[in-house]
């Protein structure tokens, strides 16, 4: 038999009918769906329905007939954080979610560890792979001119402002067209 069904588990199904409202415990080698079935199957009311089922626990030493409810105990690693005897309790177990919250027992290489010279050395290999220097902020310049180098980047608002100034307006055109540049 699998191990998961090896004792059998008792749920406390709350019920209404008809003609009556009550509590009723359920014993299962299944799950919480397999003592609503046996509920249904055998709990002779006229349109019973389920309202709740919890989970109560497990009977232990149980070899056709009796036996008793164990307790439940939660652990996270080996240690217990907490037990259930059948009745309404919080376990609050604590997952992590952020990385801050996690031990580096691994030595993953965070941002602390990543120096200057080292993001220098790769800059310079992108650059060789790419045949140039790469775009950064010391070479990016805010206005072009005549004095501007292939190794500068304009930004986007330099150019914006190039174009704007290049833009002729209609005096221009028709002086142009007139033949008096």
């Amino acid at each position: 038999m699998l191990e998961q069904f090896k004792h059998p588990y008792k749920y406390k199904i709350q019920f209404s009918s008809d003609t009556q409202i009550g509590y009723v415990n359920v014993i299962t080698f299944g799950t919480k769906a397999d003592a609503i079935n046996l509920f249904y199957k055998h709990c002779r009311l006229k349109n019973p329905n389920v309202i709740d089922c919890k989970f109560i626990g497990v009977v232990l030493d149980y070899e056709g007939g009796g036996g008793e409810i164990g307790t439940l105990t939660f652990q996270v690693n080996g240690e217990t954080v907490g037990t259930f005897d059948g009745e309404d309790k919080l376990i609050d177990i604590t997952v992590p979610t952020k990385m801050s919250q996690l031990v580096n027992d691994a030595s993953y290489i965070t941002r602390d560890d990543i120096s200057e010279e080292l993001v220098e050395e790769i800059k310079q290999e992108i650059e060789q792979e790419l045949g140039g220097e790469i775009e950064t902020k010391s070479n990016k310049v805010q206005v072009i001119s005549e004095h501007s180098t292939e190794e500068e980047y304009p930004s986007a608002k330099a150019v914006y402002e190039y174009i704007e100034s290049c833009v002729m307006t209609e005096e221009d055109v028709q002086r142009i067209i007139e033949g008096n540049s």
